[in-house]
């Protein structure tokens, strides 16, 4: 601040102890040094109050860049959502379609299904040579009566009688 030097200092110091006198120069001094030390605290407050505007200058600063990224940020995923709920509505809208068409679909397969439900259900009229067929038994392939026969002739007491219980015979031909 001040460029004063230490000889300096003791010539106002001599000039003081002349002009003020030894009985005054402690109260003096001390009266002084309290004006020194308001002088640099004002100027320390000065500063102080400088360095707090400066920073809530900076400060406000980083709040608006903040701010503007927010808001940036915001309207992006502001535009994501608008996009994915866009692309749900479509999705829905499909499946919606998919769906009554499928119901549709049913519908015709259940009718034609009940069509031919209703067609083999209807009686058919016999004729001579399905009565024939249905009459005789195929040679191929023995009734269950046929096939108990001749194991329980070989077969000891308990298991002709498993046997019958198996195939049960008509009562004209039952063993007694």
């Amino acid at each position: 601040m001040f460029d004063i030097s230490f000889g300096e200092l003791a010539v106002i110091g001599v000039v003081a102890l002349v002009v003020i006198g030894p009985e005054k120069l402690p109260k003096v001094a001390r009266t002084v040094g309290a004006l020194v030390g308001r002088a640099q605290r004002y100027v320390h407050d000065v500063k102080a109050d400088i360095q707090r505007e400066v920073n809530l200058g900076e400060l406000k600063q980083l709040h608006s860049e903040v701010h503007d990224a927010a808001q940036s940020l915001r309207h992006s995923v502001q535009t994501q959502v608008d996009e994915a709920r866009q692309a749900v509505g479509e999705v829905q809208s499909q499946l919606n379609e998919v769906s009554q068409t499928a119901t549709h679909t049913l519908a015709e397969a259940q009718a034609q299904l009940d069509a031919v439900n209703q067609t083999v259900a209807e009686p058919l009229a016999p004729t001579s040579s399905s009565a024939s067929s249905a009459a005789a038994p195929s040679d191929t392939a023995p009734s269950a009566a046929h096939a108990a026969l001749p194991a329980a002739e070989a077969s000891p007491p308990s298991a002709v009688a498993a046997a019958e219980t198996a195939a049960p015979l008509s009562s004209s031909s039952k063993p007694t």
